[in-house]
């Protein structure tokens, strides 16, 4: 089935995720060359709610721009495209914050999402592109595996505990959906109006596997989204991290940012992502700097804490005196210090260092000590620093006042150094109490991760055939019995072909078992290939297979099953070398009758055809009848 007929065919039949009508309505006309900036700006304003986040979204750290206190303005600076995009994520994070894929993190899928949006920002500055766009397109870059999730939740769930490569995760996908994550997502994009050259940008293999023609803006966006996604992997700690390191690294050298460069511009897009998150209420992430995940052990995993990490201390004090005491009471091997002359200064030397420690007057020109407080701690990368407050008035209201702003602690004018290391090292005993806890958290969402994985692995494993790598027997009754309820529930069409390989005890005789293995991964691959998307090939055991048609009526299934046959038949099966054999297959169809109760009824007609195929002279293709002896089929 062609990707676009997939496509048809799900929006008909399935939920997939959709934008608000306002957001749809909003992005045919931002993205309309024609419309004007008062038409879309009016469609803005009758949606106070929107209007109110945009404005919000325009005025937070993520973009960066001067204060817009207008939609006019906010249109201006944005762009009328980049405002679509974002009502697009605001609607889709409105309404798909869960959902019902039993094996999908819908929670993770929006982290990784904004982490991608902002390294695809940190890039664009970085390379002179519009950061605004790259960050919506980052978010919105694999909205298609969200679509399998909310199309095809329980089938999509099952191939998700698999845990393919993703290589092989693609052709599993259209297999069984007739269209995999990436095609989707260029759907959607396309369908939702977003620009071609970012759906070219995802498509670059399939475009250049097919010689089409390819522009230079799709291929450089393609370069930075493949880029933000290992970046995003590192973010959230996809093990194992050695070759994404490398993988990371070499790409951001192709794009002009050196290796020496990058462990800064990591920790920089990692506060622009958990500011993201916390402005689109996406429970964040802790994430360390880049060099420490670099040199964490994928295989323990342990965070090793130092002896005694520095404290860094930033002192700010406009009388050049009392800095200088400061200076020297706070002077320490162990402690990094850094001095302001006024609040403004202050507030930069914050946001660039990220000192755990302030001790700022209360009284300073410009920016006072409590503005400054109050700055810090609606900011989330500075919010948990221990701030101390010098003052030279005790009175209960001007206390009360430097809690209130967020202070942890104040210390009166003129004081002496027994009294300020005491304050200091109460902070410190808090903060490394802090890092403590920190840390101990991330260990265990470490090992959590780990032990996740491993179990998803045992179930792979406990749901896989070994020998062949189908669904194994429990896989296809889990399978089958999910489809019978459907069918109770809906009424839809369902077959199932027990398929049985004719005298394979001769080939393990004459070839032996080796061989006979062998044989049976080709048949396996063979199966797979012939059969329809939808279909689910799997082992039943030994040298039997079974074939869940889901929606598939008696006409279908043995149209299916007589292309399987003559497919086997005709194909050549390589012993060795010099060395091919041909087989034959018998196979017998069952079609879901009211009469029946549940997925064993069905199994059982189908093992009855089966019985009648190799009795009827093997190489056949048998429909069950409504009643027939139990199957003891000749081998």
């Amino acid at each position: 089935m062609e990707t676009n007929q997939a496509f048809n065919l799900i929006c008909k039949t399935k939920s997939l995720p959709t934008p608000s009508a306002f957001a749809m309505d909003l992005a045919y006309h931002c993205y309309d060359q024609h419309a004007s900036q008062e038409t879309c700006s009016q469609l803005i304003v009758g949606n106070p709610k929107f209007a109110t986040d945009l404005l919000r979204y325009v005025n937070s750290p993520l973009v960066g721009t001067a204060p817009g206190e207008s939609i006019a303005l906010a249109l201006t600076t944005l762009g009328q495209e980049t405002i679509a995009n974002i009502a697009i994520i605001f609607s889709l994070l409105g309404q798909y914050r869960y959902g019902k894929c039993p094996h999908f993190d819908y929670q993770r899928f929006w982290q990784k999402s904004l982490a991608r949006g902002a390294a695809a920002r940190a890039l664009a500055i970085q390379q002179r592109n519009d950061p605004q766009q790259f960050f919506t397109y980052g978010v919105l870059s694999t909205i298609g595996d969200l679509a399998l999730a909310s199309a095809f939740p329980e089938e999509y769930g099952h191939l998700l505990i698999k845990n393919f490569h993703p290589g092989k995760t693609e052709q599993k996908e259209k297999q069984l959906f007739g269209i995999s994550t990436t095609d989707l997502t260029c759907n959607l994009l396309a369908s939702w109006h977003l620009p071609k050259p970012l759906i070219r940008a995802l498509r670059v293999p399939a475009y250049q596997a097919n010689g089409e023609p390819f522009c230079r803006t799709a291929a450089k966006t393609r370069k930075i989204l493949t880029l933000a996604n290992h970046i995003a992997k590192i973010c959230l700690f996809e093990l194992p991290l050695a070759d994404t390191f490398l993988t990371v690294e070499q790409q951001a050298e192709e794009q002009s940012l050196p290796v020496e460069q990058f462990g800064p511009f990591f920790d920089q897009l990692v506060a622009s992502w958990q500011a993201a998150c916390e402005f689109f209420e996406v429970p964040t992430l802790h994430c360390p700097n880049y060099h420490q995940i670099k040199t964490m052990n994928d295989v323990s995993l342990e965070v090793t804490p130092e002896k005694q990490e520095t404290l860094t201390i930033l002192a700010a004090d406009d009388e050049p005196i009392t800095l200088l005491c400061l200076e020297k009471m706070l002077s320490a091997e162990h402690r990094a210090l850094i001095l302001a002359k006024n609040g403004a200064e202050a507030l930069k030397l914050a946001l660039e260092h990220r000192p755990q420690v302030l001790i700022t007057d209360w009284l300073m020109p410009g920016l006072s000590g409590i503005d400054l407080c109050k700055i810090l701690r609606k900011t989330s990368v500075t919010q948990h620093m221990y701030i101390i407050m010098l003052t030279s008035n005790e009175s209960d209201d001007e206390l009360v006042q430097a809690f209130d702003a967020g202070a942890d602690d104040y210390i009166i004018k003129p004081f002496t150094p027994k009294v300020l290391q005491a304050r200091i090292a109460s902070g410190e005993r808090l903060i490394r109490s802090q890092q403590t806890i920190s840390n101990d958290r991330e260990v265990i969402r470490r090992y959590a991760d780990k032990l996740a994985s491993a179990n998803r692995k045992l179930q792979n494993m406990a749901m896989t055939d070994f020998l062949t790598g189908l669904p194994n027997r429990r896989s296809a009754l889990q399978r089958l019995r999910n489809l019978v309820s459907e069918v109770q529930r809906y009424g839809e069409p369902l077959s199932c072909l027990m398929i049985d390989i004719d005298h394979f005890k001769q080939i393990n005789d004459t070839y032996g078992h080796d061989r006979g293995d062998a044989v049976l991964r080709q048949l396996t691959r063979l199966l797979e290939e012939k059969a329809r998307s939808y279909d689910m090939v799997s082992r039943w055991g030994g040298e039997e297979f079974l074939v869940i048609s889901a929606r598939s009526g008696a006409a279908d299934s043995c149209q299916l099953a007589e292309r399987l046959r003559r497919s086997v038949e005709n194909h050549e099966i390589r012993i060795s070398d010099d060395l091919q054999i041909r087989l034959t297959i018998s196979i017998g169809v069952a079609t879901w009758r009211p009469d029946f109760h549940n997925a064993g009824e069905l199994i059982k007609n189908a093992d009855q055809a089966l019985y009648q195929a190799k009795a009827g002279g093997r190489n056949r293709v048998e429909i069950a009848l409504t009643s027939l002896p139990d199957p003891h089929p000749p081998r």
